[in-house]
This record gives C-alpha cells, structure tokens and sequence, in this order.
C-alpha cells in the first residue's frame, strides 16, 4: 500500500495520479466525493454542512469540478465552526486554560463513552502520563 517502498518511479507515479484527480476531477471523482460526504450521515441538511465545509477548505474551484453544493449560510457556517475550532486549539495551547479543557475535553470523553457502553478512557496508562502535555501549556495529548 506505500508506494514509496516500489520505488521512486510508482511513488511519482501515484503521486502524479492523485495530483490529476485533484485538479481535474472525473465523473468518477464526483461520485466518490459525494459519497464520503454521505457516509457519516444519510440526511441532505448533513450533506449540505459537509459540502460546505468541504467546499471552504478545498476552494470554491475545486467545489465545483465536485459539484458541491453553495449556498451563503453554508459558507457562513463553515466558516464560524472553523474559528470555533481555531480558538479552542489556542485556547488548549495556552498555559492558563491548557490544564482545565484537556481535563473538560476527558471527561466528556470518558461520558459519551460511557453513554455508548465502550469504555476505553478507564484510567491513563503510565507511559501517556509522563508523554502527556495536558496541562503544561503545550497544547493537547493525543491520548484525549
């Protein structure tokens, strides 16, 4: 599945592949991208915020060759959900409030797990406990 362990020549190959698909997107493209963009969910007002969203990060060029939907609320949307998401990754980064959201982020972790019946946040194993920059103002852990 690596292409670079075939060597440079399918490396570039596969790479000059999915460049193309990327910027002149077929029929096929169009599919897939739709597809994807239903898989999570199966209703049109899911659809409609994934595209958006989808739309906002690709450029709207790119959006159309998808035939991704447009419309101003989507866009305004997108665009407030990704400044939400922007404060929040400063915020966790910071040293005054780093310690507290990785804890609140946990434990809502912890209770939607709990809500499902999986529970795999039970307790943190030793060796994340040290890696961990919860709380030290480096930003978030990945065992959250």
């Amino acid at each position: 599945l690596n292409p670079c362990r075939a060597g440079m020549p399918l490396a570039k190959a596969t790479l000059e592949s999915i460049v193309l698909h990327l910027l002149h997107p077929d029929a096929l493209s169009v599919r897939v991208a739709h597809h994807l963009l239903r898989a999570p969910r199966s209703s049109d007002a899911a659809f409609e915020r994934s595209a958006s969203m989808t739309r906002l990060l690709v450029g709207d060029e790119l959006g159309d060759a998808l035939e991704l939907p447009w419309s101003l609320p989507g866009r305004r949307r997108a665009r407030w959900a990704l400044l939400v998401l922007r404060a929040y990754g400063a915020l966790c980064g910071s040293t005054l409030f780093g310690g507290p959201l990785c804890w609140l982020h946990r434990s809502l972790m912890r209770a939607v797990q709990r809500a499902e019946g999986v529970e795999t946040f039970v307790g943190r194993r030793p060796e994340l406990q040290s890696a961990s920059r919860c709380g030290g103002g480096g930003g978030s852990s990945s065992a959250s």
